[in-house]
């Protein structure tokens, strides 16, 4: 129940939430006095709110006006099932959901990613979200967000658009991984074995990347 906690009735349930975004914030490398957030039903309510952003973003005035059919979002072929939810929930249709390869290593393929942007953009459609998989509870990829935001800035400035497609980077189990963002490998504080110190240092390094998404969702 969201009555008892707004910010009128509840102001230390107001200021926790403050606190826990700045700290989000520091974790992944946005700016904490610049960047804001709230708390809300798990990752699905943070995808969903990805989608309106970026459906305002792509076409002003739709809250308002209505939805277009001209929407489309992109997203990790092995994406949570959740985004499925989000654009049939949104009204955008689950088939304007466009999947993009994955890599060996279940991260998007970048490639793909570029040619299905120009194939929305060259049938007269608007690109509202591109969805970056950051270790969700499915398949444990980890996108390149650096170069997910390279493509979009590239592509959208080739075809003139006056917008950039929102970029949103689930990580509902995977952001967590980012307290390993300071920690220091080389010397090993808490002793952890080898091969697992290898695969967080790859993980620490794939998301420190999701600095230059314009959203984020963390599941406690």
């Amino acid at each position: 129940n969201s009555n008892p906690i707004f910010d009128a009735y509840g102001p230390a349930a107001a200021s926790a939430e403050v606190e826990v975004v700045a700290m989000i914030s520091r974790l992944i490398g946005y700016n904490e006095k610049k960047s804001i957030g709230y708390f809300t039903y798990g990752g699905t309510g943070g995808n969903d709110a990805a989608l309106r952003i970026g459906i305002e973003k792509a076409i002003p005035g739709t809250k308002e006006n209505g939805l277009s059919p001209k929407i489309y979002v992109l997203s990790n072929e092995l994406a949570h099932f959740s985004i499925d939810s989000a654009v049939a929930d949104g009204g955008v249709g689950k088939i304007k959901n466009i999947l993009v390869r994955s890599n060996q290593d279940n991260s998007m393929d970048i490639n793909d990613l570029e040619k299905k942007m120009r194939l929305i953009f060259e049938r007269k459609g608007e690109i509202a979200v591109i969805y970056a998989t950051g270790g969700t509870t499915d398949a444990f990829g980890i996108d390149e967000v650096s170069e997910i935001r390279r493509v979009r800035d590239k592509i959208s400035e080739e075809y003139g658009k006056r917008y950039l497609p929102h970029i949103h980077a689930d990580l509902a189990m995977g952001g967590f991984f980012s307290v390993f963002s300071y920690y220091d490998f080389e010397n090993n504080p808490l002793g952890i074995e080898e091969k697992a110190l290898a695969s967080l240092h790859k993980i620490k390094e794939r998301l420190f990347q999701t600095k230059d998404a314009d959203s984020v969702i963390f599941d406690f």
